[in-house]
């Protein structure tokens, strides 16, 4: 019980300091994401009414990676990964996780308000086809979660957000080389 709470203190630490950088990369109107909306449909991202975009692969946001954005209905999604494994270094006296990563979404209406009474949850399909099922917990202006991504291969990414009222759903595709 000790160890979970100790997890779940630096988790919510981690993400709630990263938010205040997050909200500053989101005022620069995406300097730091190199974002080019595609005209058409990419295999690997067949979500109804999303678009995707590319985002440049570089560590961003205090070492956070961005790792995709969508247009999902009105709202834009912005995904970073926090490689925990690394974070946790030069910690002393912290239990290993199981989880090698956080994973944050950030929501944002088209005048840049997040949604309110919103829930999250990823479903993590691993290269071996097995799946991961993670409720995101509200975190700053983001949403996160645990998860693995200690195998090599591509993960497909599927997300769920509900909005008040509204359901919204993306999915990606992510490789771990």
């Amino acid at each position: 019980m000790k160890k979970t709470l100790m997890i779940t203190a630096i988790s919510l630490f981690i993400a709630i300091s990263l938010s205040t950088f997050s909200m500053a990369a989101s005022d620069s109107h995406g300097t730091s994401h190199d974002m080019k909306a595609h005209d058409s449909k990419d295999s690997s991202h067949d979500m109804a009414g999303t678009e995707e975009m590319n985002i440049n692969h570089s560590m961003s946001n205090g070492g956070n990676e961005a790792i995709h954005s969508s247009m999902v209905g009105n709202y834009h999604f912005n995904y970073e990964l926090i490689d925990m494994r690394e974070k946790m270094k030069g910690m002393k006296n912290m239990p290993e996780m199981k989880a090698t990563h956080h994973m944050m979404l950030f929501i944002k209406s088209g005048i840049g308000k997040m949604p309110e009474n919103t829930q999250v949850g990823y479903l993590v399909e691993n290269p071996d086809g097995t799946i991961q099922k993670v409720m995101a917990m509200g975190m700053g202006d983001g949403f996160g979660g645990d998860v693995n991504f200690a195998e090599k291969g591509i993960y497909t990414i599927k997300i769920k957000a509900i909005a008040g009222e509204e359901k919204l759903m993306d999915m990606f595709k992510y490789e771990v080389k």
